[in-house]
């Protein structure tokens, strides 16, 4: 059974290897933008490829679209469970936010968390 969010440790996916046992240590993991965006997404198929339940990432300014890159991460797993920790509400309409979540929950029911805020850290 997943741990409720305030209780879950998270791990950072370098160190998850599929072929190891993690007993349920490693049911959530952080994954922070990498240089190239298919590095990341390869990171979270990875993930899944280990049993891990849900990877995590935030959504620098400066950085890659989040829940782009999770667009393209939902259509190469069958599982696991994205989740932004937070997108900055200010980088874009909210309306255009919410269409991108619904897209996002369309393809892939059930996979998302969104969290949106007034800022990010970086």
């Amino acid at each position: 059974m997943a741990r409720s969010l305030h209780k879950m440790a998270f791990r950072p996916l370098s160190t998850v290897r599929p072929d190891v046992d993690h007993g349920g240590h490693a049911d959530r993991v952080w994954v922070s933008s990498c240089p190239l965006c298919q590095t990341t997404v390869a990171l979270i198929e990875r993930a899944e490829r280990a049993g891990v339940l849900a990877v995590w990432a935030a959504m620098p300014v400066t950085s890659y679209d989040t829940p782009t890159m999770f667009a393209a991460a939902l259509a190469r797993t069958e599982r696991i469970v994205v989740g932004t920790a937070i997108v900055p509400a200010f980088t874009r309409h909210p309306v255009a936010l919410l269409s991108q979540a619904a897209t996002l929950e369309a393809l892939a029911p059930g996979r998302l968390r969104l969290e949106s805020g007034p800022a990010t850290w970086w």
